[in-house]
């Protein structure tokens, strides 16, 4: 079977680079052809030839233009989900049925009154996408997405299977007491903006700053736009001393850190479909406190610690409770590694897509 991997990036977004790159290896064990194509960087010369080539095309976008061509050549496609569809599931989701769902989006993109047109022309540049994403679904002959929230929240009238993101697994050892840094250590990695909700971090270890007789450290690993913003919070909710403020590091810089850590915490305010960083503290046996948002509790699987989304003292007490029972927080850990070997390989991602793509072709 030769299969067409499509995208639409230069670099990473999503974690969609990192689905693909994780799925050739083992995809070129399955008896299968691959090649990849990016409909950012690639010539519409060479989108064409790739689709004449192959039997089938698995995209990883929603790109109007690259599955009419599939179809102009009668090519079957399967369509992956890595983020939300609509921008009214970005913040919070509520089941409706497509069509209310359409028109749930519709009316939120229309422009207000009394407002400067530029952003008039902005709603319809909006409204322009969203009826390319559509189009583009329904053209599409099968769907899947990376998280069973995400499926859910596409609220299409078909069905969406949920084939999860893949992550390469080594052998891990049990982790104990003698592996955590000194003093214990919460982590957040990402991107440091308004919507990662750090802040909520912040105020949350202010609640417990003082009355803890644990010695602890908060390590925030990243950069963005919120930076200088969340340094100023951190001082003046005097927490200089529990906080440190690592800036960017390179992979090989920061897992050591997360390795090493009590637990990793992601208080999103937005719904994340399924990040990466969740799948990445459990292959090193670190348990992850996550946000009720989107897809966190889902990766993060039974072993994880959820508070209510953007809830201070929900949070504070989370932490509270890691603090004073570590050894609990490491049995989490070790069954987050678990956890993640059965459901999010690498080798069982890539034989879930192929059963799927077989199926497409057998149903022609």
């Amino acid at each position: 079977m030769k299969i067409l991997i499509q995208h639409r990036h230069g670099e990473e977004i999503s974690g969609v680079t990192t689905y693909v790159n994780f799925l050739l290896p083992e995809l070129a064990q399955l008896d299968t052809e691959t090649k990849v194509i990016s409909t950012k960087t690639d010539s519409i010369q060479s989108w064409i030839s790739a689709i004449k080539w192959c039997d089938i095309v698995h995209m990883n976008s929603n790109h109007l233009g690259f599955v009419i061509l599939c179809k102009i050549f009668r090519k079957k496609v399967v369509i992956k989900y890595h983020f939300p569809f609509y921008k009214t599931t970005h913040l919070e989701y509520i089941p409706y049925s497509f069509s209310q769902r359409l028109w749930h989006e519709i009316k939120s993109l229309w422009p207000k009154k009394r407002i400067p047109l530029k952003w008039k022309l902005f709603a319809l540049i909006n409204y322009s996408r969203l009826l390319i994403r559509v189009a583009t679904a329904c053209i599409g002959d099968s769907h899947i997405a990376c998280s069973d929230f995400l499926g859910r929240s596409l609220d299409f009238p078909w069905p969406v299977k949920t084939i999860y993101n893949p992550i390469a697994i080594s052998p891990n050892s049990v982790k104990t007491r003698e592996d955590l840094l000194a003093p214990l250590t919460l982590t957040f990695v990402g991107r440091i903006a308004d919507d990662k909700g750090i802040d909520i971090l912040l105020m949350a270890v202010s609640r417990i700053a003082q009355s803890s007789a644990i010695p602890f450290c908060i390590c925030i690993i990243g950069d963005g736009p919120g930076m200088e913003k969340m340094k100023k919070l951190a001082q003046d909710l005097n927490l200089s001393e529990q906080v440190d403020f690592k800036g960017r590091l390179l992979p090989e810089e920061l897992m050591p850190i997360v390795s090493k850590s009590l637990a990793l915490v992601v208080p999103s305010r937005i719904q994340d479909p399924a990040p990466y960083v969740v799948m990445e503290a459990s292959v090193m046996s670190t348990c992850s406190i996550v946000a009720q948002a989107g897809g966190l509790p889902e990766v993060a699987g039974p072993s994880g610690l959820s508070f209510e989304r953007e809830n201070v003292d929900d949070l504070a007490k989370l932490l509270a409770y890691a603090l004073q029972n570590p050894d609990d927080l490491l049995n989490r850990g070790n069954q987050a590694y678990i956890h993640t070997q059965e459901n999010f390989s690498t080798a069982a991602t890539a034989q879930q897509l192929v059963s799927l793509l077989q199926a497409n072709l057998q149903a022609s």
